[in-house]
């Protein structure tokens, strides 16, 4: 899965047939509240959400969590961003946050609070 950086947030997809995903990940060097970004593909005006932001939210803590110890360095979640009318299967918002937070670990020498 592909990694993408913009302006501070890194993004993931994942299209499996008629299935697909999309999230979007800030990161802070402190723990704080967390911001949940919900965004609209065009034509979902009207459309039913199909998976809640704290489901999406607690999936991603979870796994930053899980891979900040593994890795050795802790990040904290600050905003994440999702699209609620994506297909709604838990699994691969974690199989999303897993690829971003080893990408972001990796990568990043220093956040700011």
């Amino acid at each position: 899965m592909r990694v993408v950086e913009h302006e501070g947030m890194y993004k993931s997809s994942r299209i499996a047939g008629p299935k697909h995903n999309y999230l979007g990940i800030a990161f802070s060097n402190c723990p704080g509240q967390i911001e949940v970004i919900e965004r609209n593909m065009a034509g979902d005006v009207g459309n039913t959400k199909n998976i809640a932001a704290t489901d999406v939210m607690e999936v991603v803590v979870k796994v930053v969590e899980r891979e900040s110890t593994v890795i050795g360095r802790r990040l904290f979640v600050a905003r994440v961003e999702y699209i609620p009318t994506d297909t709604p299967e838990v699994e691969a918002y974690e199989e999303l946050a897993t690829t971003i937070a080893r990408y972001a670990l990796q990568k990043l020498d220093c956040v700011g609070c």
